[in-house]
């Protein structure tokens, strides 16, 4: 399970969503579907459901989606903007 850095702050506009990172006030912009796996942190969704609600709302296949979905979580723990919550 993933949360959210202590560190930021975000502010939802529907199809994309902006977070600013306190520590550097560095600003960041997500899309559609980054913005929806950034919602689904917020509901403490676990790695497995992200990507099943992803493959549902785009009616794409959870194995052909699961990659990309990996790859958007990286990239926001990468950042700071994440934590994953189990490691």
């Amino acid at each position: 399970m993933f949360i959210y850095s202590p560190y930021i702050s975000f502010c939802d506009m529907k199809e994309t969503i902006f977070i600013i990172d306190e520590r550097d006030s560095g600003v960041y912009s997500l899309n559609a579907v980054s913005a929806e796996v950034w919602r689904l942190v917020e509901m403490n969704y676990p790695l497995e459901m992200i990507v099943n609600k992803i493959s549902s709302i785009y009616g794409i296949s959870s194995d052909e989606i699961s990659v990309d979905i990996s790859q958007i979580l990286f990239e926001l723990q990468e950042m700071g903007l994440i934590i994953n919550d189990c490691a």
